[in-house]
């Protein structure tokens, strides 16, 4: 599936995963893949999670080579059923951030094609120490920096 939309043009943005250091996981996904972000497709951006004071989640996954860019993805406040809110963590909290900046790139961009706004993700983003080893990109979500260029 994922092959078949990269070859239809979609970026597919997918979490990292979250493991609980200490029972027998491994948060380095160049070790211990995790799927579907670990799967070997160029059109895959597999996003990690941060706190608000830019560090790794504590259960979020990384990889120098495997997980792509960081983005919120604790205590990001959301939607859970019976029309209520909460506080949640996870690497699914942070993907919905890197898609939407990627669909705000595409809008002003609207010729692009999926490794045009994947390399500006990436290219964007701003380096933080805590995925400095940990990432592709080295850094976080930055839309601002995203949308200059």
């Amino acid at each position: 599936a994922i092959q078949y939309a990269m070859d239809k043009g979609v970026l597919f943005v997918a979490a990292a995963g979250n493991c609980r250091q200490g029972v027998g996981y491994n948060n380095d996904t160049d070790a211990k893949p995790a799927y579907p972000a670990s799967y070997n497709h160029d059109n895959i951006i597999s996003v990690a999670a941060l706190n608000k004071s830019n560090n790794l989640g504590s259960f979020s996954n990384w990889g120098e080579l495997t997980v792509d860019i960081g983005a919120p993805g604790v205590g990001v406040y959301s939607t859970i059923p019976k029309n209520k809110y909460m506080n949640m963590d996870g690497t699914s909290m942070a993907c919905p951030h890197v898609a939407g900046a990627a669909a705000l790139y595409w809008s002003k961009h609207p010729n692009a094609n999926w490794q045009d706004v994947k390399a500006a993700l990436l290219g964007s983003a701003t380096p933080i120490p805590s995925l400095n080893g940990k990432s592709v990109s080295g850094g976080k979500l930055n839309v601002k920096t995203l949308m200059t260029k």
